[in-house]
């Protein structure tokens, strides 16, 4: 009954026509078998083309993830450990002075007692500008 329906909407025909039903059961036969054969030739001859240049690409595209991007991220990985080793000295080096300069010259006068910060080498009791 869904064939008869579905080919119903596809080809209506008018009202007015009193058409037979032998007439409607032979179109709707014929439209559903083929659309049945086109479904299933298509099937059969497009199906293992797609099946093949599929799995070629996901091959190629796995070969590629394995290949190239596995040891790259590794690298990637590797190389931030000892980036983020020596980040902290960096800022610590470079970037604290600037912030604290730059704290100085914003800072409100008369708000507190300015105490000087001392810059201090952890290694072996060796002091710059400081006790």
């Amino acid at each position: 009954m869904m064939r008869y329906r579905e080919c119903e909407r596809c080809f209506q025909e008018p009202a007015e026509a009193g058409g037979l039903q032998i007439v409607k059961t032979i179109n709707s036969n014929i439209y559903t078998w083929t659309k049945r054969s086109i479904f299933i030739f298509f099937t059969f001859f497009f199906g293992p083309i797609f099946a093949f240049s599929f799995g070629i690409t996901f091959a190629i595209i796995d070969l590629i993830a394995i290949l190239v991007m596995n040891p790259t991220i590794r690298c990637y990985h590797i190389a931030m450990r000892y980036m983020v080793s020596l980040y902290r000295p960096f800022i610590r080096t470079f970037m604290d002075p600037a912030f604290e300069s730059i704290g100085q010259i914003f800072r409100v006068r008369n708000s507190g007692s300015f105490t000087e910060r001392t810059y201090r080498l952890n290694i072996s009791g060796i002091t710059i500008g400081g006790t």
